[in-house]
This record gives structure tokens, sequence and C-alpha cells, in this order.
């Protein structure tokens, strides 16, 4: 057999085992990733990964076992890397960085060096840059239940709080792992559960009375509103609602008719984005209800605050 023959055996070797080795480009670690999310997709309520999006219902267990040849050696014989995989561990509310490292001869092993992970959200924020020194304790062996095998692995832990929050809970999160002798390319991995920045709309001081006006001027009935409140229902959608009392009617305390007042939302440079009008139900002199008003994402820019006004409404 010729060495080029030698060769080329040995380059299918590697590839088989999904492996991305020291210095590898950047197309064939792509191939590692694709392979090894498999097993690590099993290992959580929910995964993220580089390509592909898979949820399981296993349970991440982490346990002693002596199923796994495990070598601990110099830094300068890690060779390849594998199993890099990104999830969500919700119970925690931490994400957790996956990877294995092997050496020459596809042996897990334990060693030191610099993982710089870095989140950038959809709308194009970097919300999270932290370089982290991992040592042989970050090393553990994962349990994988659907097929009972278990992996020596690299796990870095990034909790929620330490991720800034903004607009957008969707992004990516790219890693890259490096030592004094050898250094691998970034993969990428799609995550979908980053904090989303709360946005906030000052309100007008209660009570405050507004009318509904004839279109000469005059005041047809007047409300109260005692009382305003928001609420975010999810990362799209954010709720006023008013209680409101009938405090005047032009026809007289015995009559129903529907309070009506106008509002306005501004911006920090006091710029309109949304206007329009509020209704309550039909409601008689003394009679309270309440009235909702909902914003939502398309509607408005949930990464920017607001002042909320009232006003007599013709």
């Amino acid at each position: 057999m010729t060495n080029l023959q030698k060769i080329s055996i040995l380059c299918v070797a590697v590839l088989t085992m999904g492996l991305t080795a020291c210095g590898e480009t950047a197309e064939n670690a792509t191939d590692s990733k694709t392979e090894t999310t498999t097993t690590a997709t099993t290992t959580t309520a929910t995964t993220t990964q580089a390509t592909t999006t898979t949820t399981a219902k296993a349970t991440t267990t982490t346990k002693a076992t002596t199923t796994t040849k495990v070598t601990t050696k110099a830094a300068s014989e890690v060779t390849y890397i594998g199993d890099r995989s990104v999830q969500y561990n919700d119970a925690e509310q931490v994400f957790q960085v996956l990877w294995q490292l092997s050496d020459q001869n596809k042996v897990p092993m334990k060693a030191e060096a610099d993982v710089k992970i870095v989140i950038v959200n959809d709308n194009g924020n970097e919300v999270y840059n932290k370089t982290i020194h991992v040592t042989e304790s970050d090393y553990t062996n994962w349990s994988n239940q659907l097929r009972d095998t278990d992996r020596l692995l690299g796990c870095i832990k990034i909790p929620v709080t330490d991720i800034t929050p903004d607009a957008e809970k969707h992004g990516t999160l790219t890693m890259s792992l490096s030592n004094d002798s050898c250094s691998f390319d970034e993969s990428s991995h799609k995550v979908f559960n980053l904090p989303i920045r709360q946005m906030q709309i000052a309100l007008p001081t209660v009570p405050v009375q507004v009318s509904k006006l004839t279109y000469s001027g005059d005041i047809d009935s007047t409300v109260e509103v005692s009382e305003i409140t928001q609420t975010f229902a999810d990362d799209s959608k954010v709720t006023l609602k008013f209680k409101c009392t009938l405090v005047y009617n032009k026809d007289g305390e015995n009559e129903a008719t529907t309070g009506r007042f106008g509002y306005r939302l501004l911006d920090k440079d006091g710029i309109i984005v949304d206007t329009g009008d509020i209704y309550t139900s039909s409601i008689r002199l003394g009679e309270t209800t309440y009235v909702e008003k909902n914003f939502y994402h398309f509607d408005i820019d949930f990464s920017k605050d607001y002042t909320l006004e009232l006003w007599n409404d013709k």
C-alpha cells in the first residue's frame, strides 16, 4: 500500500468519527457538528445546535461510570474536537455549552483550554461575549439514556442573567476552543431562549377624568380612569387595562352611554408612535367597567420605552 493510500484511509476514518482535527478546515468542522449533535440532542429537554433543532423528552444526568475510557494528557496531545452542542436547561435557567476532546487515538480526554463564546441575537445585537478558562474539573461523564451510552464532555454553564436582555429571544451562539498548542475553528448554534427586555410604558397619574366631546365641543360624557395596569403576556404583546367609572352623562343618570377618550403613545424623543380611541361598554352614571388596549410587537418597537397620554376625544 502506498503512502498516499494510507493517508486517504486515515482521512476517511477521521470524518466517519464525526471529529474535527486540530487545525482542520471549517468545512470539515461543519460535518463534525452535524453528526455529533445527534447525541447531544437526546441529553436534555430542549437542545439548540448548529444545523437542526430537535426536541426530546429525555433527561440529562451526570454520573460516575467505568464504560468510558478516559485519558488525561498534556494539552499538546489534544487532536480532535467533537460533540459540540448547546442546550438550554430550563430548570436551572442556564445555557450549557458542550464539547468532547480526544487524542490522536480518538480516546476522550480532559484538557485545560480557553473557550470563547459569543451570542448575537437575530436583531444583530451582541448580547454576550466572554472567554472562559476551563480546567479538568469542567469535564464529566454525561449519560445518554436513550442510547444507554456515556460520553466525557466539557461543559460551560451560562446563566440567563449573564446575557443582556433585548427585544429578540432568538439568536446564534458561536464557540471556539484553544490552548497554547492547539485551536479549533468556531462552531455556530441556534438558540431560542434569550432573555427579553421588558418594555416599559410610563403611565399617566390617576385618577384622571377624560371626556367624549360633541362635534361642537360640548361634553357628551365623562369617565374617571382610576387605575391603569400593564401586563406582558409574552414577548410580542403588552396589554393596558383601564378601570373606568362614568361620572357625567349629558342625557341624565338613568341613561346608559358609551364612554370614549383618546390616547397616544410617545417615544423618548416625544414622537407619536401610536394614537387612537378607547371605548368603554355601555354604562350608567356611577357604574364602573374595565377596558383593555393591546399593543403588539409589529405595531411598536418593544426594545424601546414609551409614555402614555390620555385626552378628551371628539
